[in-house]
């Protein structure tokens, strides 16, 4: 293999994990969670209580700043206390967004496992062959095809997301009222488990949602998140009680507290009207209790009273 090829494959690298960094953090979220503060070192204290899942997500932090202190150390020759300075400051502007925007919560403990990444990528280039290699082949001349590179590969899942949206829309539009009432009610149509709970949730081509399964414990999977003006709605979807442990449960969000909190439960085939005071952020979950052992279809309609309409 030439140098030039070499060349091509570390460009094409970094920029993928340059454009997967981006996307993971912020492009790829929806902005509609609650947000919260994490104090330093909440997530090793979960690890030792042994949840895997917090494990999980720090490496990924981890791993995911490594490209970071390769590129300040290896590619623009960075001496380590600017490349963890540096590293630590994206860090830091993701973190904030995702609070600001409201795209996760602000936590310490990713600043400090992002900056580890970075640490790593730093001392691979100062006490491996990989400094010498990236420092020969890759000059601040290339930074250009590295940014287009990361565009070109970012643009792939934002027009697959566009998609999704689309899809979903037309997937709302199918329940539709008959007397010309639009389904107010867009699913993010991503099939999968009920938070742990062993119950699936799949959404078909009719425009309901099959949920099946059974649990020993409650949880819950997000299942729609928008912001409503102010009005009566009235919530359908059930065409017989579901009498196997299963729900639609809303919830408001709480600007000032910042957290979401129990707003309305559909548990039957009957309607149910609420009223919107002012316009609120609502998110409408499939709730899963503690007995659910079954299947339930539900076709997710959420109409506004005509009267509110004019």
């Amino acid at each position: 293999m030439t140098r030039r090829y070499l060349k091509g494959i570390l460009l094409i690298l970094f920029a993928g994990s340059f454009a997967l960094l981006l996307w993971y953090t912020l492009l790829s979220r929806i902005g509609t969670d609650a947000r919260e503060v994490y104090m330093p070192f909440w997530s090793f204290k979960e690890i030792f209580k042994g949840n895997f899942y917090v494990l999980r997500e720090n490496i990924y932090n981890v791993v995911l700043f490594i490209p970071i202190g390769l590129f300040f150390a290896g590619v623009l020759h960075f001496s380590w206390r600017p490349t963890l300075l540096f590293s630590f400051m994206i860090s830091f502007v993701i973190e904030t967004c995702q609070w600001l925007l409201w795209l996760g919560s602000f936590e310490f403990d990713d600043l400090f496992n992002n900056t580890l990444g970075a640490l790593i990528g730093a001392l691979l280039v100062y006490l491996t062959p990989i400094g010498p290699f990236l420092k020969r082949e890759i000059s601040r001349i290339d930074l250009l095809a590295i940014l287009a590179l990361s565009l070109v590969f970012l643009l792939v899942p934002l027009g697959g997301q566009w998609k999704q949206t689309r899809a979903m829309k037309r997937f709302a539009a199918i329940n539709n009222a008959a007397d010309g009432r639009e389904n107010l009610l867009i699913p993010e149509g991503v099939d999968g488990n009920v938070g742990n709970a062993n119950v699936y949730v799949t959404y078909l081509s009719d425009g309901s949602i099959q949920i099946e399964g059974n649990s020993d414990h409650a949880d819950w999977k997000v299942i729609a998140k928008d912001t409503f003006p102010a009005g009566t709605y009235v919530l359908t979807g059930f065409s017989s009680a579901p009498e196997d442990g299963f729900d639609i449960d809303i919830e408001m969000l709480d600007k000032q507290q910042r957290k979401y909190f129990h707003f309305a439960t559909l548990n039957s085939s009957d309607d149910l009207v609420f009223r919107l005071e002012t316009k609120s952020r609502l998110r409408f979950l499939v709730g899963v209790h503690s007995d659910a052992n079954g299947s339930v279809n539900f076709r997710p309609k959420l109409y506004r009273e005509e009267t509110d309409l004019v």
